[in-house]
C-alpha cells in the first residue's frame, strides 16, 4: 500500500524556487497505473462495469440521481484538433515523469481525452475513467447531489522516487451523471485562471491540486455567457474526495458507506491508520503539544481522558482538521482567497481546489471576497478561518456516529443496528466533547502556522507574543487604513536595511518605498500622514530585526552581513511574483484573442519559481506583471478605466446572489461612441452611460445603452443599477423624493426606491402582445431551441414589447426549459424575421392563489445580437413577460410576478414586475461586484 503522506504535501515548501529539475527518464505509457479508488468503493448500479458504461450511448450518461455509489464509469468525450498550450515542468516532476513527455504525441492525446488506458478486448488490465459522486453545502444551504460535473479521473499513479501517489484527472472532458444542468465543457478563459494559481499556490508552498497540462479545443464552443472557446486542464492530486462526499452520504442515512469511505480514507489516501495523530496530552503537562504530535497508534487503541476517549474514526477526523488547519494559516499569511469555500470545495488532504472566482489581496481589505455571488461575505478573506471551521463541523455531525461511539465502534450490534437508545445521549455527550476539543486544535494549529510564516515573512527568526499585536495586527490596520498593497509591502520589506531607518527622517523617508505610484489612496489620508504611521510601525519592526539578528551597530559590517543574510531569508518566503486578476485578464486576452502562446511559457517560469528577482525572459513584462496594480483602486466594484470610473454592479440579486452585471459610468461625458462599445465589449455586458441633461428636457439625466455590437435604445437592469449606485453614492435627486427621471432612445423612464431602500423599480409604459401566427416561424423557433411542440405550453408564441419587442415562449415545465440548448449563431436571423430583440423562454412555476402569494416565472433570454448567447437578468423582457402573461388571462391589473432567471448559467437573478393602469414597474435588489459595501 503506498502512503500519501511522504515529504511535502506537493513536492515544495515555502521558499522554494529554484530551476526544476527532473532526473526521471518515465514515460507516460510506461509509468506505473492503478485504481484503488474504483476497486474498493462502490459504483453505479446502472452502469456497474466499464463495459456496461463502454457500449451505453455517450448521451446516455449525462445528468441523473446515483444512489448507493461513489462513483460511475464515464469515458471522455474525444477532443478535434486539440492544441496543447502548455506542460508544467514541476508538475511533470512531481508525478514522475520525464521532462520530455511535454512534447510527446501520447501525453498531447491522453491529457486531451482522446486516448485512454482501457481496451474492450482486454477489461480486466486497463483502467476505465470514472466521475466521483458527492454533495454539498453551498452558501450554508444543502444543494443536494453535485459530483464530477465536468471531470474525469484516468487513473492513480505514485511516483517512484517519492512514494507519493495522485490521481490524474480531466476537467472540461464532457458530461457525466452529475453535471445537472450545465455541459461538461470548461472554457479557455477558466482553465488558464485554474492552470495558472494551481502552480503557484504549489510553488509558494499552499497545499493545493496540482495541473499537468493545458489543452485547447478549438472545435469546441463552450455557451457561457457568450461563445467561448473550450479547453481541458489535466490535473492531479493525492485525493479528490471532499467533505461534500461525506455530506452526500449522510443526508441519504448510508451510514455502511460513511464507514466504508471513512476507512478508505484512513487506509488508501493516508496510508493507514497508525499515520494518524495520537491524542493530545493536556497544554499544562506540554507546551505546543498540537505542534508535532505523536503518531503510531495501533488501530484498535482508544486514547484521550473520560467521557472524551479517541478512537480510530476520531484520529482520522482530527488528521482532517489539522491539514485543513495548515492550509487555512498559510492561505492567510499569503492572502489567497478561494471565493467559494462550499464543502463540495473543500478537501479531505487540506489541499485548495476548485479554483472558480478566486483572488489573491491586492489592497489589504479583510472585508474582500472575490465571488460576486457572496453579498454576505461569508467567503471573505477574514471569514475564511470561521467558514473552514463551519464545514469541518458538517463533517463532524457526520462522522458523529463514529466518533461518539468511543469503544463500542466495532461492535456487532452498532454495526448492523445502529445507536441502541440508552447509548444515544452518552454517545451523543461524547461526539460534541471531542467536536469541541477539536475545535481548539484547528485554532491552534491554525495560528501556529499563520504566526510562523507570518514572522518568516517579516525576516524575524523566533516569535514573541507581543508580535501579534505590535506587528501582526498593527501592520494589517494600517495596510487597510492606507490601501497598502499586502504582498508589495513583505517584497519591498525584505530590501529595507537596518541603517535605513535608523532615524525618524529615515523611517518617514523609507515609508515612501510601499505607496502606489499615485500615492496613498485610503480615505481621509496623505502622504503625509502614511509617512508618519508607516514610520511608527517600522520603529516597532527595526528593534525587533536589531534583536532577532544581534545587531550591535546599524552602521557596521555585522549589520551589513546580516541585512544580507535576512533579505535573501525574507525574499524566500515573500514572492516577487503574484497571479494577480488583472494579470490573469491580460494573459487570457494575449492567449485567447490575440492567439500569442509564447507568454504561457515565460508566465510559467514566473509561476514555478516566484521568489526570484528576474527570469532572463521579457523584462518590459516581467516589470509589469511584478509592478503595481493598474489604475490602483480604492475598492474592487470600481475600475478607472481612461479617465471614467466604472462601477460594477450586480443587478436584480436573489438571496443566493446572481444578477446581471452592469458596468456604469457616471459621467460619460467626452466618450465617444466607439469608446462606449469598447467598455461594452471589455466587460461583455450591457453598460449604461450618463449624460447631464439636455437642455430644456424636464429629466435628471440622460441615459445611453451599448453592448458590443451596438447601441440601444433601452436596458432595464442597466438603468436600475445607474439609480442605485447614484442612491449609494449620495448623487443627488432632481425630480423629487424617491424618484429620477432619465431620458433614453425608448423615452422618458423614471426610477423610486422601494421596501426601506432596499430594492430600485424603473417604469415601463402599457405593453402590447401579438401572436406569432406565420406556422414556419414557429417551427424555425422550435428547430433553434433543439425542441418539439409537446415542449410547448397551452398559449402560443407571442411577441410582446413595452420598450423592445421580446418573443415569448411558454413551456410546459422547468426541466424543459433549463435543458434548452440553443443553437446560437441561429438566434440572430431568426429574431430579424420576428422583428424582435429576443427569444424569451419561460415556464409558470406558481399560480396566484387566493393567499396573494405573486405569480413565479422561471425564464432565460437568448438575445438576438448582443455579443453573447445568453442574458442573467433582463428587466425589459420580464415587463414584456408580464403583458403577455395579461393578455393570456393569468394577471390582471395590480398584479405582482417574481420572475427568475439565469438558472441554468449559475446566475439565478430575481426581478419583480407590478402591473398598474398605465404601465408597469420592474424592480429588484443590487449589490457591489465583489464586495457589500
Amino acid at each position: 500500500m503506498s502512503s500519501h503522506t511522504n515529504g511535502h504535501a506537493n513536492g515544495q515548501s515555502n521558499g522554494y524556487s529554484k530551476k526544476i529539475e527532473n532526473s526521471s527518464t518515465t514515460t507516460l505509457a510506461e509509468i506505473q497505473k492503478s485504481h484503488n479508488f474504483t476497486s474498493r468503493l462502490p459504483t453505479d448500479a446502472q452502469y456497474p462495469t466499464p463495459i456496461d458504461s463502454h457500449h451505453a450511448p455517450r448521451q446516455k450518461l449525462g445528468p441523473r440521481m446515483v444512489r448507493s455509489a461513489l462513483f460511475t464509469y464515464v469515458r471522455p468525450e474525444p477532443s478535434d484538433e486539440p492544441e496543447l498550450l502548455a506542460v508544467s515542468k514541476a508538475a511533470l516532476r512531481d508525478i514522475g515523469l520525464a521532462e520530455s513527455e511535454a512534447t510527446s504525441e501520447e501525453l498531447k492525446q491522453v491529457v486531451a481525452g482522446n486516448k485512454f488506458y482501457w481496451d474492450e478486448e482486454n477489461p480486466e488490465e486497463g483502467i476505465y475513467p470514472w466521475a466521483q459522486c458527492y454533495g454539498g453545502f453551498q452558501f450554508g444551504s444543502w444543494a443536494g447531489q453535485l459530483g464530477d460535473g465536468r471531470a474525469l479521473s484516468l487513473f492513480e499513479t505514485t511516483n517512484p522516487q517519492t512514494g507519493v501517489r495522485y490521481e490524474v484527472q480531466l476537467k472540461g472532458a464532457g458530461k457525466t451523471p452529475y453535471s445537472r444542468f450545465a455541459d461538461g465543457k470548461a472554457v479557455l478563459r477558466s482553465s488558464i485562471r485554474e492552470f495558472v494559481v494551481s502552480e503557484y499556490l504549489n510553488a509558494i508552498g499552499i497545499p493545493t491540486t496540482r495541473a499537468l497540462s493545458l489543452t485547447l479545443c478549438p472545435k469546441s464552443e463552450v455557451i457561457r455567457e457568450r461563445l467561448e472557446p473550450g479547453a481541458i486542464v489535466c490535473r492531479f492530486a493525492q485525493s479528490w474526495i471532499r467533505f461534500g462526499t461525506f455530506d452526500l452520504l449522510r443526508s441519504r442515512g448510508d451510514r455502511d458507506l460513511i464507514r466504508k469511505v471513512a476507512t478508505y480514507v484512513a487506509e488508501d489516501v493516508f496510508g493507514g491508520w497508525e499515520k494518524l495523530p495520537a491524542a493530545l496530552p493536556s497544554p499544562e503537562d506540554k507546551k505546543d503539544a498540537h505542534l508535532q504530535p505523536s503518531r503510531n497508534v495501533p488501530k484498535e487503541e482508544l486514547q484521550g481522558k473520560e467521557g472524551a476517549e479517541e478512537n480510530r474514526f476520531t484520529r482520522l477526523y482530527r488528521e482532517i482538521t489539522r491539514r485543513t488547519a495548515l492550509l487555512v494559516g498559510k492561505m492567510q499569511a499569503y492572502g489567497f482567497m478561494n471565493g467559494v469555500l462550499n464543502t463540495d470545495n473543500t478537501s479531505i488532504f487540506g489541499l485548495s481546489l476548485d479554483y472558480g472566482p478566486f483572488a489573491f489581496m491586492d489592497n489589504f481589505d479583510p472585508a474582500y471576497t472575490p465571488n460576486h455571488d457572496d453579498h454576505m461575505l461569508r467567503y471573505s478573506y477574514r471569514s475564511q478561518p470561521s467558514i473552514f471551521w463551519w464545514n469541518l463541523v458538517r463533517l463532524g455531525e457526520t462522522f458523529g456516529e463514529l466518533i461518539g461511539s468511543g469503544d463500542k465502534v466495532d461492535d456487532e450490534i452498532f454495526i448492523e443496528k445502529g445507536v441502541e437508545e440508552d447509548f444515544a445521549p452518552i454517545l451523543i455527550k461524547r461526539a460534541e466533547t471531542i467536536i469541541d476539543q477539536v475545535g481548539d486544535e484547528y485554532k491552534a494549529v491554525f495560528m501556529s502556522e499563520y504566526r510562523r510564516l507570518m514572522t518568516a515573512r517579516l525576516g524575524l527568526k523566533t516569535q514573541k507574543e507581543s508580535d501579534f499585536d505590535k506587528l501582526f495586527s498593527e501592520l494589517l490596520d494600517t495596510m487597510e487604513a492606507l490601501e497598502l498593497d499586502f504582498n508589495h509591502f513583505f517584497r519591498r520589506l525584505s530590501s529595507v536595511k537596518v541603517s535605513d531607518i535608523e532615524t525618524k527622517e529615515g523611517r518617514e523617508k523609507t515609508a515612501e518605498r510601499f505607496f502606489h505610484h499615485g500615492g496613498v489612496t485610503g480615505l481621509n489620508e496623505t502622504n503625509d500622514s502614511a509617512r508618519v504611521r508607516i514610520g511608527a510601525w517600522l520603529d516597532q519592526w527595526r528593534a525587533r530585526i536589531i534583536e532577532d539578528w544581534e545587531v550591535e551597530s546599524p552602521s557596521s559590517e555585522s549589520s551589513a552581513t546580516a541585512d544580507a543574510e535576512r533579505e535573501k531569508a525574507m525574499k524566500s518566503v515573500n514572492p516577487n511574483f503574484v497571479p494577480r486578476g488583472w494579470l490573469l485578464d491580460d494573459i487570457i486576452d494575449r492567449v485567447q484573442n490575440k492567439s500569442e502562446r509564447e507568454i504561457l511559457k515565460g508566465v510559467m517560469e514566473m509561476v514555478e519559481r516566484p521568489f526570484e528577482d528576474s527570469w532572463g525572459w521579457d523584462e518590459g513584462v516581467e516589470e509589469k506583471y511584478c509592478g503595481d496594480v493598474p489604475s490602483a483602486k480604492s475598492s474592487p466594484e470600481s475600475m478607472p478605466i481612461s479617465n471614467q470610473e466604472i462601477h460594477l454592479v450586480n443587478v436584480f440579486t436573489s438571496s443566493s446572489g446572481g444578477g446581471n452585471l452592469a458596468p456604469i459610468v457616471l459621467n460619460a461625458t467626452g466618450l465617444s461612441d466607439d469608446e462606449m462599445r469598447e467598455i461594452a465589449r471589455q466587460h461583455q455586458r450591457e453598460s449604461a452611460f450618463a449624460f447631464p441633461a439636455p437642455k430644456g428636457e424636464a429629466v435628471d439625466y440622460e441615459l445611453r445603452f451599448f453592448v458590443p455590437e451596438h447601441e440601444m435604445e433601452m436596458c432595464g437592469h442597466a438603468t436600475v443599477g445607474t439609480a442605485w449606485v447614484m442612491r449609494e453614492l449620495g448623487v443627488s435627486k432632481r425630480s423629487g423624493e424617491g424618484e429620477m427621471k432619465f431620458l433614453t432612445k425608448s423615452g422618458v423612464v423614471r426610477t423610486r426606491v422601494e421596501d426601506g431602500e432596499e430594492r430600485v423599480f424603473v417604469s415601463q409604459p402599457k405593453g402590447v402582445v401579438e401572436n406569432v401566427s406565420d406556422a414556419a416561424l414557429v417551427e424555425e423557433i422550435l428547430s433553434v431551441l433543439g425542441i418539439d411542440h409537446e415542449s410547448l405550453g397551452p398559449w402560443p408564441v407571442q411577441n410582446a414589447r413595452t420598450s423592445r419587442v421580446k418573443t415569448m415562449i411558454l413551456l410546459k415545465d422547468v426541466d424543459v426549459l433549463n435543458n434548452l440548448k440553443p443553437t446560437v449563431a441561429r438566434v440572430k436571423g431568426l429574431c430579424e424575421k420576428l422583428g424582435s430583440t429576443g427569444l424569451y423562454p419561460h415556464a409558470v412555476v406558481q399560480h396566484s392563489d387566493s393567499s396573494g402569494k405573486p405569480v413565479e416565472v422561471e425564464a432565460r433570454q437568448f438575445p438576438k445580437a448582443s455579443g453573447y448567447p445568453e442574458d442573467a437578468a433582463t428587466g425589459i423582457a420580464a415587463a414584456a413577460l408580464v403583458y403577455a402573461l395579461a393578455h393570456n388571462g393569468m394577471v390582471k391589473v395590480g398584479a405582482e410576478v417574481v420572475v427568475h432567471q439565469g438558472r441554468a448559467m449559475g446566475r439565478l437573478s430575481r426581478i419583480t414586475v407590478k402591473l398598474e393602469d398605465d404601465g408597469c414597474w420592474v424592480g429588484g435588489s443590487c449589490a457591489w461586484e465583489g464586495k457589500k459595501k
